[in-house]
């Protein structure tokens, strides 16, 4: 966080209050206010985690400091740049009032100076707005938040009407062509329309934001969702539906079943909001939360009114959910027999590998470990949908953590020592890419409980099956894990 204070005007770059805990301290806090109102020599104080320091503070000083630094002349620029030694000192001056773009620039290109340190300078005094506009886009991938957060402040100040300038900066969000820079630029523009109460605008903003980074980083991202939910009510009707749909799904992943049946609630427990599609895969997200809490007959009533109201009794979901209703009433018999006859003629879909979690996990519990093996036939199939990239979101490579984990448990009971390492390791990573700290730390507990059995058990061999390589492997995962979950939930 960085405060600008000059003698004529304090540049906050943050809309964040100040949070240092040096400053806790009111005496300290008091000598920052009547430093803010000191004019300095070189009219710019700088202040950062409790201290100041000089900079280069305007235009003019910041040309003059490269410029010495890279031992050039006057002359030497003009003959660079076919820029007049008058023009040369009247900038370096600061004596120019309204620098050209185009000017300043072939001076930075002499003086190799990075484009968003001019863009810094030039912004304040900047009074055209579509040059402002032009230095947005231009700056927008290379920028920092702070910078984005000037650029942005003087280009909607310039204009009369404000609600259009951050209409603007909206469109330009939505037209970049880099995900990355929207996803600075809609951040910039949630909180500076928060901060001129243009409530919608501060909406459709953090809505695209967390979209963004959701897609991006499901373990670093929630709390956007969390945010986003608090305003929801400022956007339009079928943008709020996909918020609290895309929000509640997202808590499903990371294992917050109660929150995110709170958010699908809205949706599935509304009469009032249409059967859209979105309404469909809310109520199949809420009774999946019902079957992982173990509220299995609510969860049967959600199921069967989904069918229902969305004519679904022949859909694959359908089929699957009912057969994992039976398992979990412990009537395998029903179940099975679902599952095999949804693979017969299984889709190019992630319920196929849904299916065959289920119908894995059933014949271990069976007792079963030849039939299970036998569900090995279908990983080429598995690896083509992880492949299609057909659904967004880590769904297929969720299922396909679970899917090794299951082996690896598989070939541990079929006495495949190695192969079962290897699966349950490739299970740890997959979670730990995703930042699912449980799901890793069940398939770790299921790799050291094997292990346990095999160095101790009744028909043990006393050789532990976690070798120098594993153990440093496990080491990185848990590493990566854990620093998803500092960053994020």
């Amino acid at each position: 966080m960085v405060h600008i204070v000059s003698s004529f005007q304090i540049f906050v770059i943050s809309y964040y209050s100040v949070t240092d805990k040096s400053l806790a301290d009111g005496r300290k806090f008091s000598l920052w206010k009547k430093l803010c109102h000191q004019k300095t020599g070189d009219g710019a104080f700088r202040f950062q985690k409790g201290r100041f320091f000089v900079s280069s503070g305007t235009l003019g000083q910041l040309i003059h400091t490269y410029r010495k630094k890279c031992g050039k002349s006057i002359a030497d620029i003009k003959k660079e740049t076919n820029i007049s030694e008058k023009a040369l000192r009247r900038l370096e001056s600061d004596l120019t009032n309204h620098p050209k773009l185009e000017t300043v620039e072939k001076v930075a290109k002499s003086l190799v100076i990075p484009f968003t340190e001019i863009v810094g300078k030039v912004v304040p005094i900047q009074k055209n707005q579509e040059c402002v506009k032009e230095i947005l886009i231009r700056v927008l991938p290379e920028a920092s938040k702070s910078l984005l957060t000037e650029v942005v402040h003087q280009y909607v100040t310039l204009g009369q009407d404000v609600r259009k300038g951050l209409i603007d900066v909206l469109n330009i969000a939505e037209e970049t062509n880099s995900i990355s820079s929207a996803e600075k630029l809609y951040s910039v523009l949630g909180k500076h329309a928060m901060s001129y109460q243009e409530c919608d605008i501060m909406a459709a903003a953090m809505f695209e934001e967390y979209l963004i980074a959701r897609d991006k980083d499901m373990s670093n991202s929630y709390y956007l969702g969390k945010r986003l939910i608090e305003v929801s009510n400022f956007l339009t009707e079928e943008n709020r539906v996909i918020a609290y749909y895309k929000v509640g799904v997202h808590a499903l992943i990371i294992k917050k079943p109660y929150e995110s049946n709170e958010f699908l609630g809205k949706i599935v427990l509304d009469s009032t909001i249409r059967d859209t599609v979105f309404k469909e895969k809310a109520y199949h997200a809420f009774y999946n939360n019902l079957i992982d809490i173990g509220d299995i007959d609510r969860a049967d009533q959600f199921l069967e009114e989904y069918a229902l109201k969305f004519n679904k009794y022949e859909s694959s979901y359908y089929k699957i959910d009912k057969a994992i209703v039976y398992a979990r009433r412990n009537d395998v018999g029903r179940a099975i027999p679902l599952l095999e006859k949804y693979l017969e003629d299984y889709e190019f879909h992630h319920n196929t590998i849904v299916a065959i979690n289920e119908l894995m996990q059933l014949y271990i519990k069976s007792n079963n470990m030849h039939e299970a093996r036998k569900l090995y036939c279908f990983e080429e199939i598995v690896n083509k949908i992880l492949e299609s990239k057909n659904l967004k979101g880590p769904f297929n490579e969720l299922y396909y953590g679970l899917y090794l984990r299951n082996k690896g448990r598989v070939e541990f009971l079929l006495g495949e020592v190695k192969n079962s390492v290897k699966a349950l390791l490739g299970s740890m990573r997959i979670f730990a890419q995703l930042g699912l700290q449980q799901e890793f730390l069940e398939s770790m507990e299921l790799l050291y409980k094997l292990n346990a059995t095999q160095v101790t058990g009744l028909y043990a061999s006393g050789k532990s099956m976690i070798g120098i390589d594993s153990q440093l492997i496990i080491t990185d995962l848990l590493n990566m894990v854990i620093q998803k979950g500092k960053r994020g939930l």
